[in-house]
């Protein structure tokens, strides 16, 4: 399961103490309410289409670097 890996990673010291559940459902959100309120992250960004592949590239990359962080672990090079 998810929040047992989490939690044995912090263990190990390989990523900092996070409450793991939380982790999990923070990260679903930032990932799904993309999706699901499109039309109104197009709004907010001033464009007709959030899901364009460039701006869903552009997402992609500032959600890892956020998950990264978080988590105090070093992000593998980005592949883009």
């Amino acid at each position: 399961e998810a929040e047992r890996r989490i939690e044995i990673l912090s263990e190990r010291g390989e990523l900092k103490p996070v409450n793991a559940r939380q982790l999990l459902i923070t990260v679903y959100g930032m990932t799904i309410a993309y999706f699901a309120d499109a039309s109104q992250v197009a709004l907010l960004y001033g464009v007709k289409d959030a899901l364009d592949d460039k701006l869903l590239e552009e997402r992609l990359q500032a959600n890892l670097d956020f998950i990264f962080a978080a988590v105090g672990a070093k992000r593998p090079s980005k592949s883009r």
